[in-house]
């Protein structure tokens, strides 16, 4: 039985202070079973993030700076907005829609 199928790789680049500041998606083709697939992208995990596909944070998960009218809308994204979302894939959902591996509902 042939179980070939697209399997990502998923990073978020954050610092110091827990700010999110780009996504990278990896996609392969991968076959075996779960643990096998999950045992490959981790072994690929440590170098592939430098490779792989970059993404801007969604609109949504902006973080705004500040306060009054001097505050601003910045295109990062904080990593408390990870405990508030339903999964920690909602940040990527953009970027799975635009490579066609989006399989929630909202895409």
């Amino acid at each position: 039985m042939d179980n070939r199928e697209v399997i990502v790789n998923l990073w978020y680049l954050i610092d110091e202070e827990g700010l999110i500041y780009s996504l990278r998606v990896k996609t392969y083709i991968g076959t075996g079973s779960i643990k096998e697939k999950l045992e490959f992208l981790q072994q690929r995990a440590s170098l592939d993030y430098l490779i792989a596909e970059p993404f801007e944070i969604p609109q949504r998960f902006h973080v705004r700076i500040g306060t009054g009218p001097k505050s601003e809308i910045m295109p990062i994204a904080h990593v408390t907005s990870l405990e508030v979302s339903s999964s920690p894939i909602a940040l990527f959902e953009d970027a799975l829609r635009l490579l066609g591996r989006c399989s929630s509902p909202r895409c």
